[in-house]
């Protein structure tokens, strides 16, 4: 992509291939403060029914679960800020694909019942007998781990991440999966918000402002927000 025009060129091209190395989240600055030039930006994708509808009217609210049932074919119920709720749907959305990663490569036992099916798992590259048991009887553990489902949701949210960071180029702050943290100043390049699943959305409160962000890395920061009041 190409945001020159947009006010935001990209000073140091990002490679994608080098989304495959390291960890998943990143710290670029490890401190920033807003000015009166330059805001600070934390967009996050949308939880729908546990990230609330700030501003909105109950005309609003009722419109916009309309659309999003239209558009996502999902019919919310109660669209209301619950921290505690979107923290538990958050842990259950990693869960849907980490699990299918998560420790892969656990020992399995098996039972064969004939020589040829002995002999292929003794010549198969990708398993490794460690202890084999003849004549009695064993248990069979299931393998419920899928490497490529798993990889699935996490490769294409870097993607949707990778695009963002090189239409922001050197004004990150902080990365992680699904959020980023950025300088914004008036006319420059951000990141396309929406309301629907997936899209990016502000992570600080309507009306309030982040004033300082501070991280030590990976999974570690802290950020300080002003209110109107």
């Amino acid at each position: 992509h190409d945001y020159q025009g947009e006010g935001a060129p990209v000073q140091q091209p990002i490679r994608l291939e080098e989304a495959l190395f390291g960890g998943r989240t990143e710290a670029f600055v490890p401190h920033a403060e807003a000015t009166e030039t330059v805001e600070l930006r934390y967009r996050d994708v949308l939880k729908a029914e546990s990230s609330g509808s700030p501003g909105m009217t109950e005309d609003a609210k009722a419109a916009y679960m309309a659309s999003f049932f239209e558009r996502e074919g999902v019919g919310l119920d109660k669209v209301e800020e619950n921290p505690g709720l979107r923290f538990v749907a958050k842990i259950f959305l990693n869960s849907l694909w980490g699990k299918f990663c998560q420790r892969d490569d656990l020992t399995s036992t098996e039972i064969v019942d004939s020589y040829e099916a002995w002999l292929q798992r003794l010549t198969d590259p990708s398993i490794k007998v460690k202890s084999p048991e003849f004549g009695g009887a064993g248990e069979r553990a299931f393998k419920y781990a899928n490497v490529p489902i798993g990889v699935f949701t996490t490769s294409h949210a870097r993607l949707r991440l990778y695009e963002a960071l090189e239409g922001l180029g050197t004004r990150v702050i902080y990365a992680d999966t699904d959020s980023v943290v950025y300088r914004c100043s008036l006319g420059e390049y951000e990141p396309p918000g929406g309301s629907s699943l997936g899209q990016w959305t502000d992570e600080v409160p309507a009306g309030c402002r982040m004033v300082q962000f501070t991280t030590g890395g990976p999974k570690l920061y802290r950020y300080v927000v002003e209110k109107p009041d």
